[in-house]
């Protein structure tokens, strides 16, 4: 009985792996399968990226188009040399409108390239979940920038017709964040969100973060803290230096009152009467020597005979 197991098994085994090597040589095998499709999807992922980067709203004038009109009226605008500027022509600028105007702005650029991430996964195989992690951080990071830019667009009129930063999922996210916590909360928000999306997705650690901008700031404390030493130093210096030229100008003007004063205090002597008396024989003969000789001698008595 045992024996007849055996054999059953091995028959079993032969028909597996017969199969196997028919499906080996005359069919495509699963893995081959996966890596075209892979390849597929990074080439379909490139375009899509191309038309997206080569978005314009001078396209708009295409968009107007139905199937029928494909057949109507291309042939005639070719012929007139009138073109879309996206690169990929109508089916571009199509997809460049829907995905920037209707979704995230110019942040829909991540749709293509998740694709490519994903095709990639196909050729070469990864680890799945670092795979559906970085697809999650790719996505959420788009849409968090989106509705921030949805943010700045419903504060700032600068960025009013700027619709393409934000598309309309970030303009709605960020018209109603605005409306429940205010434009300083909903920014303040989403730029901790995207700070923690970024820790976690790179593992970051916070504490030599901390202590590198603890070092920094202490630093910067320190030199600014000699600054205003050497600041505080130097006005007392000037003070000092003023206040001596003060003291030194009070005590020259002092001495400048006290001198006055004495002045001021001294006796005024008394004139001396016996000056002008004799002032007065000089006086007469000061005018008897401006007279003639003729008028002198007049002026004598004549001599008795």
């Amino acid at each position: 009985m045992a024996a007849k197991k055996a054999n059953t098994k091995k028959a079993n085994t032969k028909r597996a792996n017969g199969g196997a090597s028919k499906a080996k040589t005359g069919g495509m095998s699963l893995e081959r399968k996966k890596r075209i499709l892979g390849g597929f999807m990074i080439f379909v992922a490139a375009l899509l990226f191309l038309a997206g980067v080569s978005y314009s709203r001078a396209d708009e004038g295409f968009l107007k188009y139905e199937i029928a009109d494909l057949f109507r009226q291309f042939g005639d605008r070719a012929a007139q040399g009138d073109s879309p500027a996206n690169w990929l022509g109508v089916f571009g600028a199509y997809y460049a409108d829907f995905s920037i105007n209707s979704t995230l702005g110019y942040f829909s650029l991540v749709f293509p390239v998740i694709l490519g991430l994903w095709g990639k996964y196909l050729i070469r195989k990864s680890d799945f979940r670092e795979l559906i992690n970085l697809s999650n951080f790719i996505l959420l990071m788009a849409i968090a920038l989106a509705t921030l830019f949805g943010v700045l667009r419903a504060e700032f009129l600068a960025l009013k017709d700027a619709y393409e930063l934000s598309g309309y999922i970030g303009a709605f996210f960020g018209s109603a964040l605005v409306m429940l916590i205010g434009s300083l909360g909903s920014a303040l928000l989403l730029v901790a969100g995207i700070v923690a999306l970024i820790v976690v997705q790179f593992d970051i650690k916070l504490e030599p973060v901390f202590a590198r901008v603890r070092e920094t700031f202490g630093a910067s404390a320190e030199k600014l803290k000699a600054k205003a030493e050497e600041r505080r130093a130097a006005a007392e210096l000037k003070n000092e230096e003023r206040r001596k030229r003060e003291a030194e100008e009070q005590r020259r003007q002092t001495k400048i009152n006290n001198a006055a004063a004495e002045k001021k205090s001294e006796p005024t002597p008394e004139p001396n009467a016996a000056e002008p008396r004799a002032a007065e024989p000089r006086a007469a003969e000061r005018v008897e020597s401006e007279k003639p000789n003729g008028a002198k001698l007049s002026g004598k008595r004549k001599p008795l005979p």
